[in-house]
């Protein structure tokens, strides 16, 4: 019996890891098959350009012609005419084609323009591998419903929310209410690491990572009281003002760093792939926030360092008045 059990617990063991090493390849086939899509998508790009171009010089090409052309064609005519009105005519036509100018048509170089390397698949898989290493500290995080009135709704299963907008809605900043538009994450953090994802696919304008809920508040009132018609769209998104974050406006994708005067100190962030889901990793002890495109093999977008965190600290999401929605992912999601 004890001989069975053996077997069959050695069997499991060995599915298991052939489970493993399934999944682990299957992975790496799906980063290098990520890696030549992108390939793919620079020729397309590259060719639908140049035929663009191509395009553009062939339509100069035709109206240059008809000009041309018509000048011709006015000359001759003018050529039958009686002298005194062949004089008469003539300078329009000589101020005419004194005024044309031919463009050279564009061209391409017809020599290769690069020769394809492949990848560092070495500097892909350290990548990988540290996205891997953050994952192992992901955490349930839920959506906290707002204490006051929003335009936000939040799924049943506190993981999906969405904004919904309203006609006549009065500024509340002005009438003392502080609430931040945003939405906070549950649990909150005192210590250790936390990772958790967020899907941002459908989003045009969005700002997600940690927030100090106490300081943001005051820092928030402070503001408000400084400028009399304060809008609290960006002002407070900065470390002193208890956010560690970043955010997608008007396509440009930014790091809210700190500043000394009450605007932060926005950093456009160059990102070679826009990131559809994006990882965020506290370490809480180490004072940093890091953020992931996962979308791009798990790549650094942005890190905060020697920060000054509070006793306690909160995953931050805000939808930025975009109604698609921003949903939070779950673990092998």
């Amino acid at each position: 019996m004890e001989v069975r059990e053996e077997i069959t617990a050695w069997k499991h063991q060995m599915e298991n890891e052939r489970q493993n090493v399934q999944a682990e390849f299957k992975e790496l086939r799906a980063i290098l098959n990520n890696e030549e899509q992108k390939e793919l998508q620079k020729l397309k790009d590259d060719v639908g350009g140049i035929l663009r171009n191509l395009a553009d010089s062939e339509n100069e090409v035709v109206q240059q012609s008809q000009l041309v052309r018509d000048l011709i064609s006015d000359l001759e005519q003018c050529l039958q005419r009686s002298m005194v009105e062949m004089l008469q005519d003539v300078h329009g036509i000589i101020k005419r084609s004194e005024t044309l100018t031919l463009k050279k048509p564009k061209t391409f170089s017809k020599e290769q323009r690069r020769v394809f390397r492949a990848p560092d698949l070495r500097l892909i898989f350290r990548v990988f591998d540290e996205l891997r290493d953050v994952q192992r500290y992901w955490v349930p995080v839920t959506l906290i419903p707002p204490k006051r009135k929003s335009n936000v709704v939040i799924s049943a299963d506190g993981r999906r929310m969405s904004y919904v907008h309203t006609f006549g809605q009065s500024n509340a900043y002005l009438n003392g209410d502080y609430q931040d538009p945003g939405v906070l994450g549950s649990p909150f953090i005192t210590r250790g690491k936390h990772y958790w994802e967020v899907d941002v696919s459908q989003k045009r304008a969005w700002i997600l990572g940690v927030c100090d809920e106490n300081q943001q508040r005051n820092c928030m009132r402070l503001l408000s009281q400084e400028h009399e018609n304060y809008q609290p769209v960006c002002l407070q998104y900065q470390p002193k003002c208890g956010y560690c974050v970043i955010g997608l406006q008007n396509y440009q994708y930014y790091a809210f760093a700190q500043s000394p005067s009450s605007d932060p100190l926005k950093i456009p962030l160059s990102l070679s792939v826009p990131p559809r889901r994006i990882g965020v990793f506290l370490d809480y002890d180490a004072r940093t926030v890091s953020f992931f495109n996962v979308t791009n093999n798990g790549s650094l977008i942005y890190k905060f360092s020697s920060c000054s965190f509070p006793q306690k600290l909160y995953p931050y999401f805000n939808l930025m008045k975009c109604e698609a929605p921003m949903t939070l992912c779950s673990i092998g999601s």
